[in-house]
């Protein structure tokens, strides 16, 4: 039961993104009580001049902390056959980064957010290949429409690193799509992304105290009735450098449907709380 669907592994840890965006919304910010930034959305109009079979949706949000910018914006298309059957969806959402001050760091971030972008698009080329493929050997399969999207979440945005966690969600017909979700972390002074390497003084001990946390939760906590009876076997599995990132609570990782349970559990996080951590450096551990 540990193995994931052969058919989207392909796809899974490809990084990704592009594309133009098109939209006559206009987006205003405001101030929440808590300090943080949230966009309200007015004036929502449509270009009925406009035809093309591409339906693209523009929407930003933003967050700023200590000169560290980071905006979204998301494009959405249909793919469709001649007879405007839909046969694919496809939705990307594009972070950018500023950095006041800092413009190589911010530059070396940009870049590898925008290699993302083009991957996703190309990996989105082939998927509707194959989409196209299936609905036009099999007309009249009752299938859904293929489905292909990412979305990013900054978990944590400060002068000392960028956090996000990248969700990408495939579906390829069948009960249900797949979503496998990874964090990607920055230095805000260099625009490295960060390792375990990088940012513990004992990378070993650190491990132990994540693996500690796991083995808590799935024994004893929240996530009892919802691992695998073997999971121990695959933990070490999931505290790799592809699922941590920083949070407001401290460092999370992440243990995708099929890691150490069914799909029907979901996606799993521990989170080692910051006054709790031993072994990370004191450079990335915030104000």
């Amino acid at each position: 039961m540990k193995k994931k669907m052969a058919v989207m592994l392909t796809l899974l840890m490809m990084v990704n993104v592009a594309g133009c965006t098109r939209s006559q919304n206009t987006l205003n910010t405001q101030e929440t009580t808590t300090g943080e930034t949230e966009v309200v959305e007015e004036n929502l109009t449509e270009d009925s001049s406009e035809t093309t079979e591409e339906v693209f949706v523009a929407t930003e949000e933003e967050k700023e902390d200590e000169g560290v910018l980071v905006t979204y914006e998301t494009a959405e298309d249909e793919k469709k056959l001649d007879d405007g059957s839909v046969i694919m969806y496809v939705s990307y959402m594009k972070p950018t980064v500023t950095i006041s001050g800092n413009e190589e760091a911010q530059n070396i971030i940009q870049e590898n957010l925008d290699q993302a972008e083009s991957d996703f698009y190309t990996n989105a080329d082939e998927l509707e290949g194959e989409a196209r493929q299936f609905y036009t050997e099999m007309p009249g399969e009752d299938e859904s429409a293929y489905a292909y999207d990412v979305t990013y979440s900054d978990l944590r945005t400060d002068s000392k690193v960028i956090s996000f966690m990248r969700s990408q969600y495939t579906y390829q017909g069948g009960a249900h799509g797949y979503t496998y979700s990874c964090g990607i972390n920055y230095d805000v002074k260099t625009g490295a992304i960060l390792t375990l390497d990088d940012i513990t003084t004992d990378k070993e001990a650190f491990l132990a105290q994540v693996k500690e946390v796991i083995i808590e939760k799935c024994d004893n906590g929240e996530y009892k009735e919802s691992v695998f009876p073997d999971y121990k076997d695959y933990v070490d599995g999931i505290i790799t450098d592809d699922l941590w990132y920083f949070d407001k609570e401290g460092i999370t990782f992440i243990a995708n449907p099929y890691e150490l349970g069914p799909y029907a559990a979901g996606m799993l996080t521990f989170t080692v709380p910051y006054n709790e951590i031993l072994d990370v450096k004191e450079a990335y551990m915030p104000e």
